[in-house]
């Protein structure tokens, strides 16, 4: 479309000189593409900072043992040999091995999409 507007203008320029008719139309046109590119802009930079919003809220903590003590830790710093602590309502952090479990439910529609 912004390609489209921007021949439109140069053809207008054109016709404007070779009939004496001045360049208003190529400058409304090009305010349009202006225009159209600055709101383009600041709403990329508002999606850009809702998805970096988005992914702050959507970093899981886990409650890992190392060492003996039991340390809450980001999901993406799991290492293998880290015993993880699930309660009700916690995401699985990753592919575990279960060593213990007491009424065990999982909602695995997530995995399904």
């Amino acid at each position: 479309m912004i390609i489209v507007l921007i021949i439109a203008a140069i053809v207008s320029a054109f016709i404007g000189v070779r009939e004496g008719e001045g360049f208003t139309d190529t400058i409304i046109i090009m305010i349009v593409v202006i225009m159209n590119a600055i709101i383009g802009v600041v709403q990329e930079n508002k999606a850009e900072k809702s998805l970096e919003a988005l992914k702050k809220m959507s970093a899981h903590a886990c409650k890992v043992v190392r060492d003996g003590k039991v340390q809450v830790v980001e999901a993406k710093n799991i290492f293998p040999g880290d015993i993880v602590i699930l309660d009700t309502g916690d995401y699985v952090p990753a592919d575990l091995r279960l060593i213990e479990a007491v009424n065990l439910k999982i909602q695995e529609a997530a995995l399904t999409r």
